[in-house]
């Protein structure tokens, strides 16, 4: 699969596949015939049930090859169809919901109900759809974990917005929830520790918003029985997107006299909208916002955003 350019180190590719046999393949990448590296690899797929190979080489490349190998004395036909590669640019204009998701991992002696379900509807762009990272009871030291690849690399300063959920309470003494960003293979950013977050209310959408602070192009999220209880627990995965940074608030209050107010962005980023809400209505959609405080009610509040342009 041959690329017109060379694609830059740390590019993730997507190649398009048919096949249930997919451990006996290898991808190498290289870079004018030459053969640059053999990276591990993903198994993925996106909201239409559509089967990929993630690969990100380490150093720049302009084609990649997928052999199949079968072992020795296997006299069956197995068959892998290769249909298309392609990569994203950094420019993408798109809101950064993920895109794909792998099939979920579990660690070894995991129970069959230890697994990630329906693992597609996490990144099916329907915010009240789900998948469940569950552990079965009496599986201490079992992790479930999903990773969602997003289309293309994050901007140094953008969040990782998670939307999750809980059915059933579960006791944070005998599970956690934990995140953590990757770029390609390799981790980057801390990993989190989010299970007081998830773990809030039942049946309830929270967002957790986390903060790499560098490039990353995907998040792994893990629960994790940290003991031998009669429970079974779970996180659900709703939506995962890349947001810009919460603007700087120069203070959080202040007073005024009743009368007119102008309000301003100090320093607005390029390919931002900034909006600005008054008692959680939407008055403005720009950087600067006048308002008129003609009463003296307590407290006026006021909110802005920093949205990527064409997002909501």
């Amino acid at each position: 699969l041959n690329y017109a350019t060379t694609v830059a180190s740390g590019t993730t590719s997507f190649i398009r596949i048919d096949g249930s046999n997919t451990s006996s393949l290898t991808v190498n990448a290289y870079l004018n015939g030459t053969l640059r590296v053999s990276p591990d690899f993903s198994i993925v797929r996106d909201q239409n049930n559509y089967t990929y190979i993630a690969i990100t080489p380490t150093t720049s490349y302009n084609s990649l090859r997928v052999t199949l190998s079968i072992p020795n004395f296997q006299f069956t036909l197995t068959t892998v169809r290769v249909y298309h590669a392609f990569y994203n640019s950094p420019s993408l204009a798109d809101c950064l919901t993920g895109w794909y998701t792998n099939l979920g991992e579990s660690t070894a002696g995991a129970a069959t109900a230890s697994s990630v379900q329906s693992p597609t509807l996490a990144v099916d762009n329907n915010l009240p759809t789900f998948s469940k990272l569950q552990v079965a009871a009496h599986q201490p030291n079992i992790e479930v974990s999903q990773t969602i690849f997003f289309p293309t690399i994050s901007a140094q300063t953008d969040r990782i917005k998670l939307i999750t959920s809980v059915s059933n309470l579960f006791n944070p003494a005998t599970f956690t929830v934990t995140a953590q960003t990757y770029r390609g293979l390799t981790a980057f950013g801390p990993l989190e520790n989010i299970s007081s977050q998830v773990n809030v209310s039942a049946n309830t959408r929270v967002a957790v918003y986390l903060n790499p602070g560098t490039y990353v192009d995907r998040v792994k999220i893990t629960i994790k029985a940290t003991s031998n209880v009669n429970q079974t627990a779970h996180v659900n995965l709703h939506e995962v997107q890349l947001v810009p940074p919460p603007p700087v608030l120069v203070q959080n209050t202040f007073t005024s006299c009743p009368g007119p107010i102008s309000l301003a962005v100090s320093n607005p980023e390029a390919g931002l909208e900034y909006r600005w809400y008054y008692n959680n209505t939407l008055v403005s959609g720009t950087a600067s916002y006048a308002a008129n405080l003609s009463t003296a009610a307590s407290p006026h509040i006021l909110k802005e955003a920093g949205v990527k342009t064409g997002c909501s």
